[in-house]
């Protein structure tokens, strides 16, 4: 009977793991079905302090020739849920030390074949120490690396910090 029910548990978890492996496929199958014409397009997200999630990048090689790419993120600027503001580069007040909640490498390369559609996650750890607030993110698709070359304008990745 014991072995029975440890047959049962594992069969539960089995069938879960399946479940969300077949949600997370649907839903990057609809990211691609939807995806923009041309360039690049980006999930969005809401995060507790402490926790750690992915976005997921869809990059489009519009190019007649396979290429490879690279993705930088920086954080742009950030306000608290009363608009004050954290950080914010174009009016001078730096916004680096937030860059280390993305934790993808910008040295992988991406490699993609012509008028191909690949998606990439993008990891966020969000600190427990973060202030609650609103974190905005540029992300840049570049050809080469360090990022010259941008092969699309770039998208905003938002971090919502509850």
């Amino acid at each position: 009977m014991f072995i029975a029910g440890l047959i049962f548990v594992y069969n539960i978890f089995t069938t879960l793991d399946l479940f969300t492996v077949n949600l997370e496929e649907k839903f990057r199958e609809e990211i691609i079905k939807n995806f923009p014409q041309k360039g690049i397009a980006i999930s969005k997200e809401e995060f507790n302090k402490g926790e750690v999630k992915f976005f997921i990048l869809g990059i489009r090689n519009d190019d007649e020739e396979n290429q490879t790419f690279y993705v930088h993120t920086h954080c742009d600027y950030a306000t608290k849920k009363d608009n004050s503001i954290i950080c914010d580069i174009d009016a001078g007040i730096n916004c680096n030390q937030f860059d280390s909640m993305v934790l993808n490498n910008p040295n992988d390369p991406i490699k993609i074949k012509s008028n191909e559609i690949v998606l990439e996650d993008i990891f966020v750890k969000v600190p427990k120490t973060t202030q609650k607030g609103t974190y905005v993110f540029y992300v840049r698709v570049c050809k080469d690396n360090p990022c010259t070359v941008e092969y699309r304008l770039p998208q905003s990745m938002t971090i919502v910090v509850k």
